[in-house]
């Protein structure tokens, strides 16, 4: 997920308001995890959602703050990464596949698959809406999108 969208903020969530804040947690990761990746637990270990289109708690990386690391700045596999749990309606930023279908203002989001999100079609599980248009279909790297969770 190298080279993601320069104008992006250094934050995943892009609300100040207690209402809307989520859970913050830390885990060791068994793989490699971006901040803004969807992630999930296996075998007591975080690692990117594999299951493009599949159910998911809405649980994304979130940056290193504590070694000042921004949205691009990867955690390694064996590490401890902070990840937050989001409740429904938070404004965030999330990362959309490489050469993903385009995205218009108000889509329905889903995983992706490998912790991005992509455009849910058909029965794929609906974990957020987007706030902007967004068209990567012609890219070889992901990008943010303004988004708001399911």
């Amino acid at each position: 997920m190298a080279d993601l969208a320069p104008a992006v903020p250094q934050n995943i969530t892009r609300t100040n308001s207690q209402r809307l804040q989520p859970v913050y947690r830390e885990l060791e990761s068994s793989a490699s995890i971006y901040p803004g990746c969807l992630v999930e637990v296996n075998a007591g270990k975080l690692r990117p959602h594999s299951t493009a289109g599949g159910a998911a708690q809405m649980q994304l990386a979130q940056q290193n703050n504590a070694l000042g690391g921004g949205i691009y700045n990867e955690y390694p596999a064996d590490s401890l990464v902070s990840y937050a749990v989001y409740g429904s309606g938070v404004p965030v930023y999330l990362p959309i596949k490489a050469g993903a279908a385009a995205i218009l203002n108000g889509a329905k989001l889903t995983s992706g698959g490998g912790g991005c999100f992509k455009l849910a079609t058909g029965t794929d599980v609906v974990l957020a809406w987007a706030n902007q248009t967004l068209d990567n279909s012609g890219s070889d790297s992901s990008a943010f999108i303004k988004a708001t969770t399911a």
